[in-house]
């Protein structure tokens, strides 16, 4: 009985370092990988979230031109990181900052191709007046 003892305390111990070099290989490969695409996948939310909020801001913007001289319209624009839009010539476009430190250009189009503008934007929610007024041949974007 006595030998039966120490093979079962050896096939413990066994056990026992197989599970531990499993997690050692676990935390070597794995995880490294699925930070990798953790990253990809939040990068690709704040993309998607930049254009998003850029898409609400052009449907205004359209809004407001269509409905022609002395017409306004409010957006509230909710952003995960702060940015800054660029509108020239009627295109919208905002540089995202990705986990590898590179930018993703974002754009969008709007109506009006003589719109020419920068409004930045903080973190979270902003409020963003555009107003076409009575006296002005240009829609004016403002953030309150």
């Amino acid at each position: 009985m006595g030998v039966l003892k120490e093979e079962n305390g050896q096939m413990s111990f066994e056990y026992l370092l197989l599970f531990i070099i499993s997690l050692i290989l676990i935390n070597v490969f794995i995880l490294p990988m699925i930070s990798t695409s953790i990253d990809s996948i939040d990068d690709l939310n704040t993309a998607y979230n930049t254009k998003s909020q850029m898409e609400e801001l052009v449907t205004g913007i359209n809004q407001v031109y269509a409905s022609g001289s002395g017409s306004k319209r409010t957006v509230y624009l909710n952003m995960k990181k702060d940015s800054q839009i660029d509108i020239n010539n009627g295109i919208l476009t905002s540089d995202v900052l990705l986990s590898d430190n590179s930018y993703k250009k974002v754009e969008v189009r709007s109506n009006d191709l003589s719109l020419n503008n920068r409004i930045t934007l903080n973190r979270g929610l902003n409020r963003v007046i555009i107003e076409w007024k009575g006296n002005s041949s240009q829609i004016e974007i403002g953030k309150i």
